[in-house]
């Protein structure tokens, strides 16, 4: 059966790993419309849960993918200051 509104986008998830964000992983697809007000909604159908997920998902067009992590520099004595 064909959907009517076709999925567009991509869900991404964060992935955890020792406490560090480490990279995004492909949970989903969804796809973003717009009602009669003008107010966006969005549609998202996960297919998996990563392990250490924080809730926080990202929807992005099919074809982009989201920004690589951060390197992350070890805390220092000085930090904690």
């Amino acid at each position: 059966m064909e959907q009517k509104n076709p999925l567009t986008h991509i869900q991404w998830s964060q992935y955890y790993e020792g406490g560090r964000f480490r990279e995004w992983i492909e949970t989903g697809r969804g796809r973003i419309d717009k009602d009669e007000s003008g107010n966006l909604i969005a549609h998202a159908y996960s297919n998996r849960i990563p392990r250490g997920d924080n809730g926080y998902t990202c929807l992005l067009p099919i074809g982009v993918r989201p920004p690589d992590p951060t390197p992350q520099r070890p805390v220092t004595a000085e930090d904690e200051l």
